[in-house]
This record gives C-alpha cells, sequence and structure tokens, in this order.
C-alpha cells in the first residue's frame, strides 16, 4: 500500500507541475503583443499609421500608443520603413532650364524648306504647314481690323472676306490669312491666303478657289484692307508644292507678295500655289 500510495503521491506532483506549467504558458502567450503589418502591407495597421483610429480593444489611439506602434514598425521583422525624398536630390537645379526657352525658327538651316508642324490638314484648301512668322516680335502696324477683302476678276471673285485666322470655322465662312505672314500694307511681306477649292454648301467656302488653277502670269489680284486701301497684285508664277513647304510662304528678298493657295483633287495631298507681285496701290 505504501508503494501504491507514493506513486499516486508522484503522479499527482507530476500533474501539479504540468498544469503550472501550462498555466505559465497561456498567460506568456497573452502578453506577447499582436505583429504589426509594415506600412503599405494592408489591413488595419496602415490606417493607424496614418493616424486613424476604431475606437475598439485593437485600434491604437493616443500619442503613446502610436509611438509604441511606431517602435513596433522599426522592431519587425521584415518591415518596410519609407523615407521621404529630398526634394533637393529629385529636383537637381543642373536638369531646369532657367528662365523662358528661346525662341526657335520653324525653317532652320538644315530643315529643306519643309515643315512637320501643321496649322491645317484635309482640307480642300490644302495643308497649311507652320511657318516662321513674318511679324515675330514687333507690331505688325496697320488697321486694328486686321480682315482683308480678296477680289480676282479673271475667275469672279470679288470681295471675298478673308480672316486673319486658321480656324477651320473662318475657313468654312470664307478665305483665310496666315496670321504669322505679313500684310499687304508691310514691304517685303508675303501674304499667305487659304482657301478651299470644293468647300460646303451654304457657305461662303463653297468653290471658292475651285478655278484658282485657270489663273496666268499677267492676271489681276486685288486686296482691300479694313480701312479701304487697295492693294493691286499681278500673277508672277504658279506651282504644284506637297503639304510639308514652308518655302512658298516665306518672304522674297526685294519683292512684296499675295500667295493663294488651295488643294489638288481628287485627294487633297498637294497644294497648288499662286503667286502675284505688288504692282500698285490706292485708297477709296
Amino acid at each position: 500500500m505504501s508503494f501504491v500510495s507514493r506513486s499516486l503521491r508522484s503522479r499527482a506532483a507530476f500533474l501539479a507541475v504540468l498544469l503550472l506549467f501550462m498555466i505559465f504558458a497561456l498567460a506568456s502567450c497573452d502578453s506577447t503583443p499582436v505583429a504589426t503589418k509594415a506600412p503599405g502591407a494592408g489591413g488595419d495597421a496602415s490606417h493607424h499609421a496614418a493616424g486613424g483610429g476604431r475606437g475598439d480593444s485593437g485600434s491604437v489611439r493616443g500619442g503613446d500608443k502610436e509611438a509604441r506602434t511606431g517602435d513596433a514598425l522599426k522592431a519587425s521583422p521584415g518591415s518596410v520603413t519609407v523615407k521621404a525624398a529630398d526634394p533637393s536630390r529629385v529636383l537637381s537645379r543642373k536638369k531646369l532650364p532657367d528662365g523662358l526657352p528661346s525662341y526657335r525658327g520653324w525653317n532652320e538651316k538644315g530643315s529643306g524648306g519643309s515643315s512637320r508642324k501643321m496649322i491645317s490638314v484635309g482640307t480642300s484648301a490644302g495643308a497649311i504647314p507652320a511657318v516662321r512668322p513674318f511679324n515675330f516680335g514687333r507690331d505688325p502696324g496697320g488697321p486694328k481690323d486686321k480682315k482683308l477683302y480678296l477680289s480676282i476678276p479673271k475667275i469672279g471673285l470679288q470681295d471675298v472676306p478673308v480672316y486673319n485666322s486658321v480656324d477651320s470655322a473662318k475657313l468654312d465662312e470664307g478665305a483665310v490669312h496666315v496670321p504669322a505672314t505679313g500684310f499687304p500694307w508691310q514691304k517685303g511681306a508675303n501674304v499667305y491666303i487659304a482657301g478651299h477649292r470644293l468647300g460646303y454648301p451654304n457657305t461662303g467656302s463653297l468653290y471658292l478657289f475651285y478655278h484658282l488653277p485657270e489663273l496666268t502670269e499677267g492676271d489681276e489680284v486685288i486686296l482691300k484692307d479694313s480701312a479701304g486701301q487697295e492693294y493691286t497684285y499681278r500673277v508672277i508664277n504658279k506651282e504644284t508644292v506637297g503639304p510639308e513647304n514652308v518655302q512658298v510662304m516665306n518672304p522674297v528678298p526685294g519683292k512684296s507678295l499675295v500667295t493663294l493657295q488651295t488643294c489638288t483633287l481628287p485627294h487633297y495631298t498637294k497644294r497648288i500655289i499662286v503667286q502675284a507681285e505688288l504692282v500698285g496701290r490706292s485708297r477709296e
């Protein structure tokens, strides 16, 4: 009996020790802080790191707890620390231009007299490439209203409005003067005017320049400004050019010109150019 009694007591002691060990183990697990996710890893931790709080027992609230959360983030294995970028390193002054960009012409040396910049394409007036402004940095002078009026007796045109704009709506109303080119009152200017070959019904553009190719050397072209001054030109040249040619838009030394443009048919792929030289002017 004594042997059995001793055995029972030993087993009871062992079970008591085992129970105490389990109690301490459970208590240790309950006191272990919950792992906090790194910023950007998703979940509630990123919300708390941004200053949010849900008010439940698992949320982080208050300055002390936020500080502890920050410490936990730094201490957590595999966590990602996000550091703010230094603007002076991202935006290096060596890479930033000083002041405004300098002016560069469209038709510079080596361009071959062509431009890949288009003001207008795909109309029966033909493509209108960009050209180096004749009046860049200066006042063109003349009347305040820059609208012109075009007459070509041979093809029956009289006082056709010529708008100082390349807006497509203006092109549909009549002819347009490319603002980058000069005006008839300026010596040495090449006044560049474009108009539809076909145009649109019930508008001033309908068949406006349809008969332009019929003009020949010596035919008369008349421009009138909004102040009533008339400028008389005589045709000196007619040619067909590609859509990117800007040479025909440039001024010609020693000459004051008007250049008229429309498209070739049926695909509008090229431009018909008629140039006339100033021979006289008068005032009504």
